[in-house]
């Protein structure tokens, strides 16, 4: 019986060739996301989170990276990212050590402890820095935030334990995060707030300008609109991350925790709610237990004029700040409790 096919190596061969093809333009696409010509023109890549601000700060982190190095890195939340400055920190540990570390402050807006936590170990891990620091605010571990939860974001599950092949994708691809970006900003999934983004300095700190004029006035309009505060309870999925940061071996002797200021018109409203001090005690309890220095920046070392609002300050009460974390790291350092030089 005659045959009316015959076989050819050209059923392994096309499947073959569209794999190298495949690949070939994979690696283009990564190559062209690495090219300053193509990057500058198309927004910062995003890392698939419900934050533009991230995106555009860890663009940032990267390219300091890249450039200079990293030596340390800030984390926190709005009061860290406006209430510590990397520039002033640098100058004023150089006077003390006799050398300037290069810093950026990777803080967003309304990130909670556990995603400062799991950011920091990621930075740790992939940038290598001398120091981290986490400006800690006691609403940082309570569990009454409206913001989005960015541990729930593929990317730092994935970068936490979790398997995903998504966020392995963005971890890992500079051209899925280009293109993630991209499309979040067509389809406005995301905002972005080119405004804030004027004042978003290239290391990351954050401006806030203007003077606070009737703080009490302020702290009243905040009770109103904030009564979830009365209810708000220590979020243990935050106890489990920062724990899980303090406790590896990578953050030995190179992490800092700095309790940031408030304005002494917000004490009387902060005593009186639970979880001001329950989260306080269990602060304290876990620095403790991992032999992390934990430091209390003292409010009434801020001038009248540096507060911008009861919470936050603007540059002149963030240089304070600053200059005092410096002393409290250099003496850390002279101790042994912190890494000395790297």
């Amino acid at each position: 019986m005659t045959r009316l096919w015959r076989g050819t190596a050209r059923v392994l061969a096309t499947p073959a060739l569209s794999v190298l093809c495949l690949v070939l333009v994979c690696a283009g696409l990564e190559w062209a996301a690495t090219r300053p010509w193509l990057t500058r023109r198309l927004p910062p890549p995003s890392y698939g989170t419900a934050s533009r601000m991230l995106d555009l700060q860890w663009q940032r982190l990267a390219e300091s990276h890249e450039r200079t190095g990293i030596d340390c890195v800030f984390f926190g939340s709005s009061p860290a990212h406006d209430g510590l400055e990397p520039a002033v920190f640098a100058d004023r540990y150089a006077d003390r050590a006799g050398w300037r570390p290069n810093c950026f402050n990777a803080s967003l807006p309304g990130m909670r402890t556990a995603s400062s936590s799991a950011l920091a170990r990621v930075a740790l891990e992939d940038l290598d820095p001398w120091l981290v620091i986490y400006g800690y605010s006691p609403r940082d571990l309570a569990l009454e935030s409206p913001s989005p939860r960015l541990m729930d974001t593929d990317w730092l599950r994935y970068r936490t334990g979790t398997q995903s092949l998504r966020g392995a994708l963005i971890d890992r691809s500079r051209a899925y995060r280009l293109f993630l970006g991209s499309y979040t900003l067509r389809q406005r999934t995301m905002g972005f707030n080119l405004a804030q983004a004027t004042i978003l300095r290239r290391d990351g700190f954050f401006q806030r300008f203007g003077v606070v004029s009737d703080p009490e006035a302020l702290v009243a309009e905040g009770r109103r609109l904030r009564p979830d505060l009365d209810r708000a309870t220590v979020d243990e999925r935050a106890t489990a991350a920062l724990r899980a940061l303090l406790g590896d071996p990578i953050s030995r002797r190179r992490v800092a925790i700095v309790q940031m200021p408030i304005h002494a018109a917000m004490d009387d409203w902060l005593t009186e709610l639970p979880v001001h001090d329950a989260s306080n005690r269990v602060l304290a309890r876990i620095a403790g237990d991992y032999g992390v220095p934990l430091w209390r920046v003292p409010a009434s070392s801020i001038p009248a004029n540096g507060w911008a609002d009861p919470t936050h300050t603007n540059p002149g009460g963030a240089a304070v700040i600053t200059e005092w974390v410096a002393d409290r790291v250099w003496e850390a350092a002279q101790s042994g409790k912190i890494e000395p030089r790297p």
